[in-house]
């Protein structure tokens, strides 16, 4: 776990100077009647998150050789970072000044067609029944002989959606205190330990979570109630991109991150779809997520969090050993009747 160590203490030296530099930009969120927090504070700290995986990732291309295999070849490990850095720019142009939610989701897209077009995807869905859903049926040929480049429409457009499902996801959980930086830190640690399962067997992409894992970390120690930083887009879009990629390697992972995801995908759905009804704009913030109503319910912002954590936890550890199909199923039923429970709180609050 060196390189988790590593990641860990390089963003918090990394965060205690982006702090300063927030503060000098103007990168500061003051409070509102549709945030949480009582005073101004610096965001930025995607950048931090970034840097010290980056700068872990480049130092084991260079010396260590880990990440390159059988699971990642250089190509996707390239898309990845440039990806992610497309990611953390849009936010952080977001966080200063301010973007309008169009060029914003244009910043996404290009960040995940990066991803993409380095290769990296998804040809199939395992069922939980067994059976797999080809996606690599339609494939659009562009160019010419042996160098011909390939689109394969299904299995790139599916990848596309989930990375910005996972992505806009993140976006939206970041209105308490340390949860969409807990939320990413679970998934990351789901995914290390399930990529070293004999049946997935991808130490290069168990190395990549590690590495995100401990920058997660270096973070959190400083965005927990009370914040003295917070994510800002640039943080919470990275961690949604980085998740979602490091689950669609190989489609392995992809089941493990719905589950440990399944609640803060539930609110966003829902709170798109209430603020289209009501003829708002899905991107105009508010105070009827999920995590708001557990503060009307008289949970203090720690114990909202932690009721996220205890969720993800739970299923993310179902996912690594439920391995069977069946279990699965089962897994996924009771979170769906968990999703109905949360609907209707969601709902009663307005």
């Amino acid at each position: 776990m060196v390189p988790f160590g590593a990641a860990f203490l390089l963003s918090a030296i990394l965060i205690l100077l982006v702090k300063r530099v927030a503060v000098k930009v103007g990168a500061i969120d003051y409070p509102s009647k549709t945030k949480i927090h009582k005073k101004p504070t610096p965001r930025l700290g995607g950048i931090a998150i970034f840097l010290a995986f980056v700068l872990l990732v480049i130092f084991d291309l260079i010396w260590g050789h880990r990440i390159v295999g059988e699971a990642l070849e250089l190509r996707h490990i390239v898309g990845l970072l440039i990806g992610g850095a497309i990611i953390v720019g849009t936010g952080i142009i977001d966080d200063i000044k301010g973007l309008k939610p169009g060029y914003k989701f244009l910043g996404q897209v290009v960040a995940a067609l990066v991803v993409i077009f380095s290769g990296i995807g998804i040809d199939f869905l395992a069922s939980p029944f067994g059976s797999q859903l080809d996606l690599g049926v339609i494939r659009i040929p562009i160019g010419f002989a042996e160098s011909t480049f390939q689109i394969v429409l299904l299995a790139d457009l599916f990848a596309l959606i989930w990375i910005l499902g996972m992505v806009n996801t993140a976006n939206f959980l970041d209105g308490l205190d340390g949860l969409v930086g807990g939320v990413g830190l679970i998934a990351s640690f789901v995914i290390f330990f399930l990529s070293l399962r004999p049946q997935v067997n991808q130490p290069e992409v168990a190395y990549l979570a590690a590495v995100f894992a401990g920058a997660i970390l270096g973070f959190l120690i400083f965005n927990f109630n009370p914040a003295k930083i917070f994510a800002g887009d640039s943080g919470a879009m990275l961690i949604g991109f980085v998740i979602g990629v490091l689950a669609i390697i190989n489609g392995a992972k992809i089941a493990t991150a719905l589950l440990i995801m399944g609640f803060p995908i539930l609110d966003v759905a829902w709170v798109i779809l209430r603020r289209v009804v009501k003829r708002k704009s899905p991107f105009k913030g508010d105070k009827k997520h999920f995590h708001h109503r557990l503060l009307e319910l008289g949970l203090s912002q720690r114990q909202a969090v932690l009721v996220f954590y205890f969720f993800g936890i739970c299923f993310g550890l179902a996912a690594f050993f439920l391995q069977g199909s069946g279990l699965k199923v089962i897994a996924l039923l009771i979170l769906g009747g968990l999703m109905l429970v949360v609907t209707y709180l969601v709902v009663k609050g307005g």
